[in-house]
């Protein structure tokens, strides 16, 4: 997985013009140090979209169903808690 975001980050990187200093993927989220001259969102939406695309990609590809319902917020199994 680190993989495939490594290579999105490289495209949004290179299509954008974006000038990404350093980035830290840790288990559950990534650290990105940018240097942008316009608002912060408009240099995170195609960083965000290219990435959120290629990650679907690659689960579709490599038969995670389960990763996918999560993602979309569903569950298989009906009766599922999260605990405090």
């Amino acid at each position: 997985m680190k993989n495939v975001l490594c290579a999105a980050y490289e495209e949004a990187r290179a299509s954008h013009g974006i000038l990404l200093l350093a980035y830290v993927i840790m288990p559950d989220h990534v650290h990105l140090l940018v240097r942008h001259d316009q608002e912060m969102s408009d240099t995170l939406r195609p960083i965000n979209g290219i990435a959120a695309h290629r990650v679907i990609q690659f689960l579709k590809s490599n038969g995670f169903e389960a990763s996918l319902l999560k993602l979309r917020g569903e569950s298989k199994e009906r009766n599922h808690r999260r605990s405090l």
